[in-house]
């Protein structure tokens, strides 16, 4: 069993924490040529290998001159990183205020003791960018309602987009070539090694939400009321019910007023924590504006 280092950004660390991220792609260094190629190649990953992620960091701003390694005291205990996919303002992970943040790091010089996310190998092949199926696009995290392409015309109106057009269409603009031959990784997280945010520990936890929609189109000012009583999840996937699920044809426009509808979430659950952690109760009351439409939600913490 083997134990490597893969970074990630900050949206991609986000899609892991809210389970909905189950794969990776790893570009083939060097490239093969042609498919015979890649079918001669030795895949360093194996099933049970282990995977420890790095992400964008920072200690505490005593260690600002102190190289990665040596961001690690004698007793543990005393250590505080802050991640930056969880925001600017965000604790670190023994609860220090941002104000003792250091100097942000890049991914790249995470070392292990501070990786937050740790993953087990459960399948890999080696595939091409061009030929992800579906299902796997859906796997990496993407959704059809993230397809964005401002050449939507020549698809013509009635286009029904796909996650593997959406996930094409991120790699194209972030990562560049399609026809890049990678190491597909079929994933599962160990969550024995992983330090999560408790908001995403929903198999760990028992949390009611009572959430109250109301949806306004601006144009007709026709108005659709619905409430909602969840069950046994965290406030993202309580909203991600409310707003994706049950309305994915009404917000179609939504997820276009946003890089990312998740990230979206992901900012209002962190806020969410804050005060079900320390006032043990929860009181959200925002609104969002999309086109013509403008969503009104309240949301109330039932029970711990």
């Amino acid at each position: 069993m083997q134990a490597f280092s893969i970074p990630l950004m900050a949206g991609e660390v986000n899609a892991i924490l809210r389970k909905e991220k189950q794969q990776l792609r790893v570009p083939v260094q060097p490239q093969p040529n042609n498919s015979e190629d890649a079918k001669k190649l030795n895949i360093p990953f194996q099933v049970g290998d282990q995977i420890w992620i790095q992400e964008n960091w920072a200690a505490h701003w005593s260690y600002n001159d102190a190289s990665p390694e040596e961001c690690q005291s004698p007793n543990t205990d005393d250590d505080n990183y802050w991640y930056q996919a969880d925001g600017i303002g965000s604790k670190g992970s023994k609860g220090s205020p941002s104000s003792l943040r250091g100097t942000w790091r890049l991914a790249e010089t995470m070392p292990q003791f501070v990786s937050r996310l740790h993953l087990i190998v459960e399948k890999v092949w080696i595939e091409q960018i061009k030929d992800i199926s579906e299902d796997s696009a859906r796997a990496m995290g993407f959704i059809p309602e993230f397809f964005k392409n401002v050449k939507q015309q020549e698809l013509g109106e009635d286009y029904q987009a796909t996650a593997k057009d959406a996930f094409l269409e991120d790699w194209e603009q972030f990562r560049g070539e399609l026809d890049l031959w990678t190491y597909a990784i079929e994933f599962s997280l160990d969550a024995d090694k992983s330090t999560l945010h408790p908001a995403f520990l929903n198999d760990r936890e028992t949390l009611s939400y009572k959430v109250d929609c109301s949806i306004k189109d601006t144009q007709t000012e026709d108005l659709k009321e619905l409430s909602y009583t969840t069950e046994d999840k965290s406030l993202v996937c309580a909203l991600e019910h409310v707003l994706v699920e049950e309305f994915k044809n009404d917000f179609k426009d939504l997820s276009h007023d946003f890089n990312n509808l998740g990230e979206f979430f992901k900012i209002i659950d962190i806020e969410s924590i804050r005060y079900i952690q320390e006032l043990n109760h929860i009181d959200l009351d925002f609104e969002v504006r999309a086109k013509n439409k403008r969503v009104s939600i309240k949301v109330e913490l039932l029970s711990l």
